[in-house]
């Protein structure tokens, strides 16, 4: 869609300039590394080497600058993540290296030469950008003492990584036929990634009246409609989850709340039977979601989220 089509082109360029090449990811430790490999995953792209003096991660080869000194501009492409490094600039030109000939900074490529004017930098992620390219605010967290709650099982809004959101639904075929409900949707985030992965209408509940407003302007900069997002408490939400199969939550809460909201997806399933799907984060309400005994555990996605297992509950469809 075209709320994607820019980034989508600035991905493509990244690939083309590789093309043909072996490929340095050069800076890890922060986020930004592991999105940039998620975009090569994406696309079965392979990253020959991952380069930083600073990560400790044990879990895979991750090469220190020293180890580089005989990469040549003629068969390798080195795409530097994070701020303008002194360091990593001169040991690239000195071996004959040149800026956007044979190596880039990822965040020039998405951004140019932009500047934040304040403290904040701009990465390179899913959210990121649409705060940049848009002026969407999205990545600003809210905490539990300063939500606005229906009930104190309901949690903190944090809008997560984007990118292993990403890696869940890229395990989905989605449509235009396809409707997701998001619970707890805070600035509604998550669901322009749905949109990006091809589902045709999004709806949700948020009861904080703040982030609904900021949902609602967010969507505004971009012309999507905000008719089906609710302001409300997510535990009322009945009939008007008949048009959705699939449901989505980022751990928005917990206790009677989770109980009601299962029970509502149930009772819509008795209304009016279909396929129905529940992509559920931080699935720390499993048990309840097993005992209600409509909904089947179907597949558990490993993810980069904090609680790394993402539940998939199904309806059979032949229940």
């Amino acid at each position: 869609m075209k709320l994607w089509e820019a980034f989508d082109k600035t991905v493509n360029k990244m690939f083309s300039f590789t093309n043909g090449k072996k490929v340095v990811l050069w800076g890890y430790k922060d986020m930004e590394g592991y999105f940039v490999q998620h975009l090569f995953k994406r696309k079965n792209k392979l990253i020959e080497y991952i380069v930083d003096d600073n990560s400790m991660n044990p879990k895979i080869p991750i090469y220190r600058s020293i180890e580089m000194s005989n990469i040549s501009p003629k068969s390798y492409a080195v795409l530097v993540v994070g701020e303008y490094d002194e360091f990593i600039t001169s040991f690239l030109e000195d071996l004959g290296f040149v800026e956007n000939v044979n190596y880039i900074y990822i965040r020039k490529l998405f951004y140019g030469e932009a500047k934040t004017g304040g403290m904040k930098p701009i990465k390179v992620s899913y959210y990121d950008y649409l705060e940049y390219q848009y002026g969407m605010d999205i990545i600003a967290q809210k905490q539990d003492d300063q939500m606005e709650k229906a009930n104190e099982d309901c949690l903190r809004y944090s809008c997560g990584m984007g990118y292993p959101l990403m890696d869940v639904l890229d395990n989905f075929v989605f449509d235009s036929n396809d409707a997701v409900f998001d619970y707890g949707c805070g600035k509604g985030e998550a669901l322009l990634l749905f949109l990006k992965s091809g589902v045709g209408t999004i709806g949700g509940v948020e009861y904080d009246k703040e982030l609904y407003n900021i949902m609602f302007e967010n969507y505004s900069k971009v012309n999507i409609s905000s008719a089906n997002m609710i302001h409300g408490d997510a535990a009322l939400i009945c009939e008007e989850l008949d048009q959705y199969n699939y449901f989505f939550m980022y751990n928005p809460f917990q206790g009677i709340t989770f109980e009601n909201v299962i029970r509502n997806l149930e009772n819509s399933w008795k209304r009016k039977p279909r396929y129905m799907t529940l992509i559920y984060s931080g699935p720390y309400c499993h048990d309840t979601v097993i005992e209600h005994g409509l909904f089947t555990l179907s597949k558990q996605i490993f993810t980069d989220y904090s609680v790394r297992n993402v539940n998939i509950y199904t309806i059979p469809r032949n229940v």
